[in-house]
């Protein structure tokens, strides 16, 4: 029931204006750590995320810096210290300067980096490149705080636990009608989440004024070659002739055809028990290839 709620929510939105009807893949990469003091005898400490986000054409990247218990203490002009966080690549042939973070008068840094609103340190193109590098937070030309950059790791990736790194793509498309179809609407969600914590497939395929209510219909996958894959069925449900496909591999369902970054790009169709088609779409792309 509560899944037929959400179903007729997303209809009513979308037959009214209120939602996007194609919505792009967008992908999220993610690396975060700790940062610690080189010197033992002090006890400063901090953390760092990085974040990276594509949607469609457009890609948004982000840098946030926390950390306590610093050197405080203000000059004779009574200036707090001028901290700096700087980014480092593995090689260690960069070292970017992401400017002066703030610093409270209790020893309390936060750097919050945002590239559409900020530039990036000349020579710098995107955090991408500081994977498996450093971060640090500089006094003058004294490392206060550093630590290690977990490597970036595509959607399709193998991660382990304890890189913290994680990424993340999900896809919405609208379901045409055919002239079987009628007035029949459709959309069709899937994603995929790649972290230590959490790995996890899920597709849902969501149609409404479809058939007659007790009518089975079939969601049906087909390739490039004409090669076709069942994903599922659902019964035809409520007076707004609602009918819901939901699988998710952290239900303990398995994605027929390889899974969601696999069914990328492939023609979907909802057909009935006789083989007629009524909507009709493509399988977003989560892989972005």
């Amino acid at each position: 029931m509560r899944t037929l709620l959400l179903a007729a929510a997303a209809a009513a939105a979308l037959s009214l204006g209120g939602a996007q009807a194609e919505a792009r893949t967008w992908n999220a990469q993610a690396v975060r750590g700790h940062l610690v003091s080189p010197d033992e005898d002090r006890d400063a400490f901090g953390k760092f995320r990085m974040l990276v986000v594509q949607r469609g054409e457009a890609r948004r990247e982000y840098l946030y810096v926390d950390a306590w218990a610093l050197d405080a203490a203000q000059d004779a002009e009574g200036n707090l210290p001028d901290y700096h966080v700087f980014c480092v690549t593995a090689d260690g042939a960069t070292a970017a300067d992401f400017g002066e973070a703030y610093l409270s008068r209790m020893g309390r840094l936060k750097l919050r980096f945002h590239s559409a609103r900020q530039p990036f340190p000349e020579g710098v193109r995107s955090l991408l490149e500081f994977g498996g590098g450093k971060v640090e937070v500089r006094l003058g030309d004294v490392v206060v705080l550093a630590g290690r950059v977990p490597e970036f790791v595509e959607i399709g990736d193998d991660n382990e636990p304890g890189s913290g790194a994680w990424a993340r793509a999900a896809g919405l498309v609208r379901l045409h009608a055919t002239e079987e179809g009628g007035r029949a609407k459709g959309l069709l969600w899937a994603l995929a989440v790649n972290r230590p914590a959490l790995s996890v497939e899920a597709l849902m395929v969501t149609c409404w004024r479809l058939g007659d209510r007790g009518e089975s219909f079939d969601v049906v996958c087909t390739d490039a070659t004409g090669a076709e894959t069942t994903l599922g069925s659902f019964t035809v449900r409520s007076r707004a002739r609602i009918g819901v496909l939901h699988l998710s591999t952290r239900q303990g369902d398995t994605i027929p055809g390889g899974g969601v970054l696999a069914l990328g790009g492939q023609t979907v169709e909802v057909r009935d028990g006789e083989g007629t088609v009524h909507l009709t779409g493509t399988f977003p792309d989560l892989a972005g290839e």
